[in-house]
């Protein structure tokens, strides 16, 4: 089963990334990490939550993730023992 969470399920992160990822994409914990700043707000002044992320922007984000995920491999590292100095590397 893949979580939502970030960090909610490690052996669905393990087992298979991309399907991890993509769920967490779309997740509401997903969004509540986003640099958004405005909050919207109802006629009675209740927050809304944030829209949810566009298919195309998710698709994205995911194609993304997979091109990390090839890096990863080709250096034969995984989410789980990549340092940061790796992924300074790879942002390079």
């Amino acid at each position: 089963m893949v979580s939502d969470s970030l960090f909610g399920n490690a052996d669905a992160w393990r087992s298979n990334p991309v399907n991890a990822f993509a769920a967490f994409v779309i997740s509401p914990a997903f969004l509540a990490l986003s640099k958004r700043k405005e909050v919207k707000r109802d006629a009675a002044g209740t927050p809304l939550p944030p829209a949810p992320i566009r298919a195309s922007s998710a698709k994205v984000f995911i194609a993304m993730f997979g091109k990390f995920l090839r890096w990863l491999s080709l250096h034969e590292k995984t989410l789980f023992d990549l340092s940061s100095a790796d992924l300074l590397t790879f942002l390079e």
